[in-house]
């Protein structure tokens, strides 16, 4: 949905890619991928993998496979309707209120420039005011910059959309007992370990049942900071199916 704005006619990509090449195609999801990245022998504990880029995403890996139906439903958790209330941002699927609209690093941004037109005195004295006078022309890389470098302002921002994110994964954990998150992303692994310190202060505050604080501190870690994760992932995964040096992963 970033990047088509919504549902497209369906396309049998495996079957054309195999027409074309000759050759077994393996079609997966790229957050599918990217979670065998982190499965790194048979015994591997579940796992919950989340990305906070222009959308959120996830995948939840458990005993051996991600966990999905037969038609792909599963690891939409951008798309969760968290904020009912008519005025919620909308997401870029069109619907309102879901997580990837509010807190990924374009709902952030979003709400950076709504921050800043509702106090305009306190922006300008920030380190984004600084960098954008106009808030409509703040971008990411500012507003991570400002974030990294603990301005009052800016951090506001995040802790304003980082509940819904952990009320998310409170819910995961409550639902399935998932206790490992690891996040990748643009947006998270630019802001770096002061996003899981923002984000596990907000578990904290709101409490994941049956958990001490230090069980909550040990949820959160972030992934490996580079763009690989689909393709070392799709690896693993054609490694762990068997298929051997003959398949083409798609990715």
């Amino acid at each position: 949905p970033t990047i088509w704005g919504g549902p497209g006619e369906p396309l049998a990509v495996r079957q054309s890619l195999e027409d074309r090449l000759g050759l077994p195609v393996v079609v997966v999801n790229d957050l599918t991928a990217a979670a065998w990245r982190y499965v790194h022998g048979p015994d591997e504990p579940p796992f919950c993998l989340i990305t906070v880029s222009s959308g959120i995403g996830s995948k939840v890996y458990r005993a051996g496979e991600v966990l999905l139906d037969a038609e792909g439903h599963g690891g939409e958790l951008g798309h969760w309707p968290c904020d009912p209330s008519p005025g919620a941002p909308r997401c870029d699927c069109g619907g309102r209120g879901h997580l990837g609209g509010i807190a990924s690093g374009r709902g952030t941004l979003a709400a950076a420039r709504r921050a800043a037109h509702a106090d305009p005195l306190g922006y300008a004295r920030s380190a984004l005011g600084a960098v954008a006078p106009d808030p409509d022309r703040l971008d990411n890389p500012a507003l991570v910059a400002a974030i990294r470098s603990g301005d009052p302002f800016a951090t506001g921002v995040l802790r304003s959309v980082l509940p819904y994110l952990a009320s998310a994964i409170i819910s995961v954990f409550t639902s399935i007992g998932i206790r490992r998150y690891i996040l990748m992303g643009g947006f998270a692994l630019a802001v770096g370990p002061r996003y899981v310190q923002l984000l596990t202060e907000e578990l904290e505050r709101l409490g994941c049942f049956g958990l001490d604080s230090d069980g909550i501190r040990r949820m959160v870690t972030l992934g490996a900071p580079d763009d690989d994760h689909g393709l070392i992932g799709a690896g693993r995964l054609l490694a762990a199916r068997g298929a051997g040096l003959g398949a083409v992963p798609a990715v």
